[in-house]
């Protein structure tokens, strides 16, 4: 079956395809180094500290505590509110001193802001992705690996915000590969997927947009590169001029920027 599409996972993975296309154009991420390297001693330091943060706090904390304190994190990005969650002393003093590097950067984060919007990045979400951007390289850079496989059983966790329905339990006792065979199992559990799939999709959600990423460069082509819908069609002759029209103004709206 196709993956579900969660409104602002699927927005997130929006946001991703279109900034591999910043990546890859040489003049923006020019812009962005000379950004970066004028406060690059304070943003290693921010680094440095949120990474010990956050590794302290996976060791001392539950969880659920641990999934608490980044949520706070999301809500004072996102919504810029949240009251501070309660936390061991050192980890307490560790958020606070955290808190306080952050003025420090602010002509940074204005920077970011300046660049986002030069390059038709009107969005909400501009500065803090830019600024992720810029903490995986120095992560990166510092020998932490790019890719993490996180376990099913773990990806409640993942998010800082609740799962559309309570998540599937299946128990497969030893029992049942003494009465059963495997096939005869896995049928069992294909339709109690089955089932739980249809639970998901009655919340409202729907089946993932599979051309999401060609949107994306469409968008790109057409706002950064100010290609026309009738150049683009050349370019993508099996999509049509209306099909990209309304894919570009769909990918807009999804991914939450301003064109006007």
């Amino acid at each position: 079956m196709p993956k579900l599409s969660y409104p602002r996972i699927t927005k997130g993975e929006a946001v991703y395809y279109l900034l591999r296309l910043y990546w890859n154009e040489p003049e923006f991420m020019e812009q962005l180094q000379q950004l970066h390297q004028s406060y690059v001693e304070f943003f290693a330091e921010l680094a440095v500290a949120q990474v010990k943060f956050s590794l302290d706090c996976k060791q001392v904390l539950s969880p659920e505590d641990y999934h608490k304190v980044r949520r706070h994190f999301y809500d004072q990005w996102v919504i810029k509110g949240g009251k501070d969650p309660e936390l061991p002393r050192n980890l307490s003093r560790q958020l606070q001193r955290i808190k306080q590097m952050y003025p420090k950067l602010q002509p940074y984060f204005d920077g970011l802001g300046d660049l986002a919007y030069r390059w038709k990045l009107r969005a909400p979400w501009a500065v803090l992705v830019l600024y992720l951007h810029d903490m995986r390289d120095f992560l990166k850079a510092s020998g932490m690996p790019e890719n993490i496989d996180v376990p099913l059983e773990e990806l409640e966790l993942l998010y800082p915000w609740p799962p559309p329905v309570p998540a599937l339990e299946i128990k497969v006792p030893a029992w049942a590969l003494i009465h059963y065979s495997r096939k005869q199992i896995e049928a069992e559990i294909a339709m109690r997927l089955k089932d739980y799939e249809s639970r998901i999709k009655a919340v409202g959600l729907k089946e993932y947009p599979s051309a999401l990423e060609n949107h994306a460069r469409w968008w790109f082509e057409h706002y950064v590169k100010e290609k026309t819908y009738a150049e683009l069609e050349e370019q993508f002759p099996r999509a049509g001029q209306e099909t990209i029209k309304r894919k570009v103004w769909n990918f807009s709206k999804l991914a939450g920027i301003k064109t006007r």
